[in-house]
């Protein structure tokens, strides 16, 4: 498969229709169907997730070298099931920023040659892989190639992580005010009394 093949823009599509019906439906049909949607993809995303690593185990191509789940991907997988099944906030929130800035890019650029930075770099040295591309940069074409040779690219992906980690904030923060004014009150404690 190529990036931005037929098969490329179609798992594409397919996830921002679900994306946005993953946040639409909640918000506009509120109640107590969404405990079990959360689990259902909780599930969703834990059976897609170890279902990539026991389909490389089955096909004999599971390697410690390459398959360990110490990418930013399986950090977010684990995060997105924990924030669904405990709604946590402080979850929430982390699998919504990593979403939208750590993942964008390996889903718009994803290395199509292979069906915490710390923990990855140690993964690296111990098995000689390329956890997070820490060693060089994927086969095909990403986003890295913008941001210098290495080890240059690792230090300009950290900081445009944290740029785009600030510009989610001021989007958010922005979103909420403007919506704050049209806010409806979540509980009787909310409602002003009229005297």
């Amino acid at each position: 498969m190529r990036q931005f093949s037929d098969a490329h823009l179609a798992a594409l599509a397919v996830l921002v229709l679900t994306m946005a019906l993953a946040v639409w439906a909640p918000r506009g049909h509120p109640g107590g169907w969404t405990v079990p949607a959360a689990r259902l993809l909780a599930a969703m995303i834990f059976v897609g997730w170890a279902g990539e690593y026991l389909a490389d185990i089955l096909l004999g191509t599971w390697s410690v070298k390459y398959d360990l789940p110490l990418q930013l991907t399986d950090a977010i997988s684990v995060t997105s099931m924990l924030a669904l099944l405990t709604r946590r906030e402080r979850l929430v929130e982390l699998a919504y920023f990593w979403a939208l800035t750590a993942s964008l890019q390996a889903t718009i650029t994803p290395d199509l040659s292979r069906s915490f930075t710390l923990l990855a770099g140690a993964g690296d040295l111990i098995t000689g892989g390329n956890y997070m591309f820490l060693r060089e940069k994927p086969e095909y074409g990403s986003l890295l190639n913008l941001l210098g040779p290495w080890p240059w690219y690792i230090a300009s992906t950290a900081v445009l992580a944290l740029v785009m980690l600030f510009v989610v904030k001021l989007l958010t923060d922005w979103a909420r005010r403007s919506a704050a004014p049209h806010r409806v009150p979540d509980s009787a404690s909310e409602v002003p009394s009229r005297m």
